[in-house]
């Protein structure tokens, strides 16, 4: 690109072309733009309040409290989160009890004890329980639960098979009765966990009222949060239902 000057009747040109320029006066016309465009964003910032039917003030001000509320909500989570791994742990100790009622050998219960939590440990971090411990998905994700558990013990019974125990120490298979008890341990660790869900979604329910009035004046999020608010009361609703479990 050239441009072309006219002095004393004389014609001058300037060529600007970025690939001929020198890599000095390319980064001068950089370092401008750049100038240019943070100096107009600043003056759309600080100066213009709408822009058409946009009130960018009042956008503003309801992006700030959409992070803000939806960082406490997620805090929240992470206490569930944290509060079902605690759960897990000092129901560990019951665990490691029914494998002392079948007299299991010691060195088979100190593996079972460490891998079978193992599916309730990853549950804990997945943290869907707003969903899999509703009434009408409970029983099947409690069985699955089961399931898994089932596998951690047979491979351990597997594994010390071929190990002698004391006399009087055994390690039963899954049917002699270990089934039943598990089935039972899970119950008690789900009952706890429905317990927590349930006073987390109230928690939740605090939080969005709480920000609720920011959203006055926008509806499209004033909606959201109305809609999340229900939603979190009819979790505490259904989570409080019995099962078949």
């Amino acid at each position: 690109m050239k441009l072309y000057l006219l002095q004393s009747g004389a014609q001058a040109s300037f060529d600007i072309n970025p690939s001929t320029m020198p890599f000095a006066n390319l980064l001068v016309i950089i370092i401008a733009a750049l100038v240019l465009a943070a100096g107009l964003l600043y003056v759309i910032v600080r100066y213009v309040k709408k822009i058409g039917p946009i009130d960018l003030s009042k956008e503003h001000s309801s992006q700030t409290s959409l992070y803000a509320m939806n960082r406490e909500n997620q805090e929240l989570d992470d206490q569930l989160r944290m509060q079902v791994r605690a759960i897990t742990m000092q129901l560990k100790t019951r665990l490691r009890n029914i494998f002392m009622e079948f007299r299991t050998c010691p060195v088979a219960m100190i593996a079972l004890s460490s891998s079978v939590p193992g599916p309730l440990y990853a549950s804990a971090y997945n943290n869907h329980f707003t969903q899999v411990l509703l009434p009408e998905n409970r029983d099947k994700y409690l069985e699955s639960l089961l399931m898994a558990i089932e596998d951690e013990y047979k491979a351990v019974y597997l594994a010390a098979s071929g190990n002698r125990c004391d006399e009087g120490e055994t390690m039963p298979e899954w049917e002699q009765g270990v089934q039943e008890r598990i089935r039972k341990f899970i119950g008690e660790w789900a009952d706890k966990v429905i317990g927590e869900t349930a006073a987390t979604c109230v928690k939740k329910v605090k939080v969005y009222q709480k920000y609720e009035p920011k959203f006055a004046n926008d509806s499209y999020r004033s909606g959201i949060v109305k809609s999340c608010i229900a939603k979190n009361e009819n979790y505490v609703r259904l989570l409080k239902s019995p099962s078949k479990w």
